[in-house]
Protein backbone atom coordinates (compact mmCIF):
# COMPACT_ATOMS: atom_id res chain seq x y z
CA UNK A 1 0.00 0.00 0.00
CA UNK A 2 0.98 3.30 -0.90
CA UNK A 3 0.00 7.12 0.17
CA UNK A 4 0.97 10.60 -0.25
CA UNK A 5 -0.71 13.32 1.52
CA UNK A 6 0.68 16.59 1.28
CA UNK A 7 1.69 18.60 -1.52
CA UNK A 8 5.75 18.01 -0.70
CA UNK A 9 4.98 13.78 -0.77
CA UNK A 10 4.04 15.24 -4.48
CA UNK A 11 0.55 12.97 -4.58
CA UNK A 12 -0.25 13.71 -8.56
CA UNK A 13 3.25 11.83 -9.27
CA UNK A 14 2.63 9.07 -6.71
CA UNK A 15 -1.17 8.54 -8.17
CA UNK A 16 0.23 8.94 -12.13
CA UNK A 17 3.19 5.88 -11.10
CA UNK A 18 0.10 3.76 -9.44
CA UNK A 19 -1.94 4.19 -12.72
CA UNK A 20 1.01 3.50 -15.17
CA UNK A 21 1.37 0.38 -13.44
CA UNK A 22 -1.86 -0.92 -13.04
CA UNK A 23 -1.87 -3.79 -15.33
CA UNK A 24 -6.12 -5.34 -15.40
CA UNK A 25 -7.54 -3.22 -13.65
CA UNK A 26 -7.65 0.63 -12.05
CA UNK A 27 -10.82 2.07 -9.87
CA UNK A 28 -10.39 5.10 -8.66
CA UNK A 29 -13.19 7.40 -6.29
CA UNK A 30 -12.10 11.32 -6.92
CA UNK A 31 -13.94 14.55 -5.60
CA UNK A 32 -12.04 16.67 -8.29
CA UNK A 33 -10.48 15.26 -11.12
CA UNK A 34 -8.68 18.50 -12.71
CA UNK A 35 -4.57 17.54 -13.51
CA UNK A 36 -4.43 17.12 -17.35
CA UNK A 37 -1.01 14.59 -16.74
CA UNK A 38 -3.86 11.96 -14.66
CA UNK A 39 -6.59 12.43 -17.20
CA UNK A 40 -3.76 11.62 -19.50
CA UNK A 41 -2.22 8.88 -17.91
CA UNK A 42 -6.40 7.38 -17.14
CA UNK A 43 -6.55 7.35 -20.60
CA UNK A 44 -3.14 5.79 -21.32
CA UNK A 45 -4.03 2.48 -19.11
CA UNK A 46 -7.47 2.50 -20.54
CA UNK A 47 -6.26 2.78 -24.21
CA UNK A 48 -3.96 -0.75 -23.06
CA UNK A 49 -6.71 -2.77 -22.25
CA UNK A 50 -6.96 -1.66 -18.42
CA UNK A 51 -10.34 -1.92 -16.86
CA UNK A 52 -11.02 1.97 -15.36
CA UNK A 53 -13.87 2.96 -13.29
CA UNK A 54 -14.32 6.01 -11.85
CA UNK A 55 -17.02 7.74 -9.03
CA UNK A 56 -16.46 11.18 -8.36
CA UNK A 57 -18.77 13.77 -6.94
CA UNK A 58 -21.97 14.70 -8.56
CA UNK A 59 -21.12 18.59 -7.69
CA UNK A 60 -18.08 18.24 -9.57
CA UNK A 61 -19.39 16.73 -12.66
CA UNK A 62 -22.00 19.43 -12.98
CA UNK A 63 -19.15 22.12 -12.37
CA UNK A 64 -18.78 23.65 -15.75
CA UNK A 65 -15.00 24.24 -15.07
CA UNK A 66 -13.75 20.61 -14.12
CA UNK A 67 -16.36 18.89 -16.20
CA UNK A 68 -14.16 18.99 -19.55
CA UNK A 69 -11.82 16.32 -17.96
CA UNK A 70 -14.89 14.10 -17.03
CA UNK A 71 -16.56 14.34 -20.12
CA UNK A 72 -12.96 13.39 -22.47
CA UNK A 73 -12.82 10.39 -20.64
CA UNK A 74 -16.61 9.19 -21.06
CA UNK A 75 -16.20 9.72 -24.65
CA UNK A 76 -13.04 7.08 -24.59
CA UNK A 77 -15.66 5.02 -23.59
CA UNK A 78 -14.59 5.03 -19.33
CA UNK A 79 -17.78 5.09 -17.04
CA UNK A 80 -17.73 7.79 -14.65
CA UNK A 81 -20.28 7.56 -12.18
CA UNK A 82 -21.71 10.02 -10.02
CA UNK A 83 -22.30 9.98 -5.97
CA UNK A 84 -25.44 10.75 -5.37
CA UNK A 85 -25.80 10.98 -1.83
CA UNK A 86 -26.08 13.94 0.38
CA UNK A 87 -23.16 15.57 1.02
CA UNK A 88 -19.60 15.72 -0.47
CA UNK A 89 -17.15 13.24 -1.93
CA UNK A 90 -14.48 14.53 -0.95
CA UNK A 91 -11.47 11.42 -0.99
CA UNK A 92 -8.77 10.59 -3.73
CA UNK A 93 -8.26 7.12 -3.58
CA UNK A 94 -7.05 5.03 -6.55
CA UNK A 95 -6.90 0.93 -6.49
CA UNK A 96 -5.06 -0.92 -8.92
CA UNK A 97 -3.22 -4.27 -8.54
CA UNK A 98 0.26 -4.16 -8.21
CA UNK A 99 2.16 -6.12 -10.62
CA UNK A 100 3.77 -9.18 -9.62
CA UNK A 101 7.38 -9.75 -9.27
CA UNK A 102 9.58 -11.55 -11.43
Amino acid sequence: MEWAFTQAQHPEKKLIEVINGAKSCLDIAIYSLTQPDIVKAIEKAHEIGVHVRIITDQQEVQNKFKEQELKMLREKGIPINENTLKGLMHLKVTIAEKPSQS
